[in-house]
């Protein structure tokens, strides 16, 4: 029986502990060998064809332990993986060319409280369309947060419509606010 997407698979007690034995060699009860189960991969035909960084989901087998993919590496966080990391410079070196705005993590990858080692994780560390970070396909920005309407969007970058040297903490000076912190600022 085969469960793919988010819902994993636990191998049951009974049958499958039988037959775990004759599928030894993929690893340990944890870590990433059991991300590439060949038994799993042997008994579901999964042909090894997705390369690093493309869309994945693992599968499992009621009479095998672990899982296993169609990555040529691992499934882990949602996509391909030549291997686990140490360190978020780890995976920038696997992912070179990565979009603006995509930041890196290496966390412990964690299912059904087992740890599989740890995986590369795309962090937004700049969300498209908001102030100050790239747009939006179509060149779209949100909401202006210190104006009305929305931000422009600037050489692929979201800008607010006042001025940036006229943005004092969570204010646009100028008009009425022309007191305090905004005295002294080109819009007043």
């Amino acid at each position: 029986m085969q469960y793919g997407g988010r819902t994993w698979v636990v191998p049951v007690l009974g049958a499958a502990a039988l037959l775990i034995a004759g599928c030894g060699g993929d690893g340990a009860s944890s870590g990433k060998g059991s991300l590439q189960s060949s038994c799993v991969s042997n008994q579901l035909n999964l042909e090894r064809t997705f390369s690093d960084g493309s869309g994945c989901d693992n599968w499992g087998y009621s009479d095998c332990y672990g899982f296993a993919s169609e990555c040529i590496g691992y499934c882990a966080n949602g996509f391909c993986q030549p291997k686990s990391c140490d360190t978020p410079e780890d995976c920038i070196e696997f992912f070179r060319g990565t979009p603006l705005g995509v930041g890196w993590e290496c966390n412990e990858y964690v299912v059904s409280s087992t740890s599989y080692g740890t995986w590369c994780e795309i962090v937004k560390t700049c969300p498209e369309g908001t102030q100050n970070c790239p747009c939006a396909p179509g060149g779209v920005c949100g909401p202006d947060p210190f104006g009305s309407g929305n931000m422009t969007c600037a050489n692929g970058t979201c800008e607010s419509t006042c001025p940036s040297s006229c943005i004092v903490g969570s204010v646009c000076c100028g008009g009425s606010l022309c007191s305090g912190d905004c005295i002294g600022t080109p819009c007043c």
